[in-house]
């Protein structure tokens, strides 16, 4: 599970690096991606970032053309965030070949093989929300000045 982590991160980095954005608007981008369109609040509630810096984070994807923003066709008050078709067609151009080994490996293994899988997976990922709800429960203890402070 620990190389699979740190593959995954270092997945990430070099998409970051070929796409030119941090690891901050890329996460902006993946929500995008699977939204389709999101309002600069909700992005921000997304990634637990204030609005200001939300505001800030679109203007970045705006400047390097992997999003826009844009006016709700319902509500011309509203504004929407939507990712660029070509920024779209790019990240996944860097993903698809990874997805499509990863599922011709799953597609290999016998059917009690793939629920076995499952069933791990759904266990880790449990544990991991479960861990993740507790820390989120957990005040942010105060540190002690040390003699160099």
């Amino acid at each position: 599970m620990r190389r699979i982590t740190r593959a995954s991160d270092d997945l990430q980095r070099e998409i970051r690096r070929l796409l030119h954005v941090n690891e901050l608007d890329f996460h902006a981008m993946e929500h995008l991606i699977s939204e389709g369109r999101l309002t600069p609040g909700e992005l921000a509630r997304r990634l637990g970032i204030s609005a200001a810096l939300a505001s800030v984070v679109v203007d970045r994807l705006e400047g390097v053309g992997h999003a826009e923003r844009t006016r709700d066709a319902a509500d011309r008050r509203r504004v929407v965030v939507e990712p660029a078709a070509e920024s779209v067609r790019e990240a996944m151009a860097h993903l698809l070949p990874m997805i499509r080994e990863t599922d011709a490996a799953f597609a290999s293994l016998s059917p009690e093989e793939q629920r076995g899988v499952v069933r791990f997976l759904e266990a880790t990922l449990a544990s991991m929300e479960r861990q993740l709800a507790e820390l989120h429960e957990t005040p942010v203890p105060q540190r002690r000045a040390t003699s160099d402070d």
